[in-house]
């Protein structure tokens, strides 16, 4: 399940000033097992972007305090969001009019869920390329209590399985790859098509 953690379950005393990177590491699980940010370990380590190698030293000292440091009020949000939220955002906003095609998951096409695999990837996050299967990740979230970066999912024309997925951006707007010819758009969670068929919501970025 990828879930950032509270810092609370991680004791700063167990925590080493250098963690060496196994094969299968990814930064996002080497963030999550030191209570940290993958944007806070790019900074710390002058990485620009989220590719590490097996066998490399990485500069996590203090870097858990990273977390709270790097969480900011967000007036979309309503709440509590953190860095790596803007990062997603902003990759989504970068994407708008991709053109739509089943089964495409970027760098300039796109179906729903490979355009929200796509995405999250820029984060060191490796989303299955499957709306139902992202539905499983993460923790599951209300609809009044959705945050800026949480996936949002939908049925399509009522059935009840898990068929659609987006990004959701704040004041009840999401980012998707819509299966028109617009391809990838901002839609409203208000839209009847999809209150009718919302599914629910997960959130992977911030607990």
């Amino acid at each position: 399940m990828v879930v950032l953690l509270s810092v609370a379950l991680f004791p700063l005393s167990a925590m080493a000033d250098v963690y060496v990177v196994e094969k299968g590491d990814t930064l996002y699980s080497i963030a999550l097992k030191n209570n940290t940010t993958v944007s806070a370990l790019q900074d710390k380590n002058n990485l620009k972007d989220t590719s590490i190698f097996t066998g490399q030293k990485l500069n996590i000292s203090v870097v858990s305090t990273a977390y709270h440091s790097s969480l900011t009020t967000d007036s979309v949000s309503r709440g509590i969001s953190f860095s790596g939220v803007r990062t997603i955002l902003g990759k989504a906003l970068s994407l708008l009019g991709s053109r739509y095609a089943y089964g495409a998951s970027g760098p300039r096409v796109f179906d729903c869920s490979g355009f929200t695999s796509y995405v999250f990837k820029s984060l060191g996050f490796n989303l299955p390329h499957n709306a139902a299967a992202q539905a499983a990740i993460g923790k599951p979230v209300r609809k009044s209590e959705l945050l800026p970066g949480d996936l949002v999912f939908f049925s399509y024309y009522g059935n009840r399985g898990i068929n659609h997925v987006g990004i959701y951006s704040g004041n009840n707007k999401f980012i998707h790859a819509s299966s028109s010819s617009r391809g990838v758009i901002y839609s409203s969670l208000r839209d009847a098509y999809y209150q009718n068929n919302y599914r629910g919501a997960r959130r992977i970025l911030y607990k």
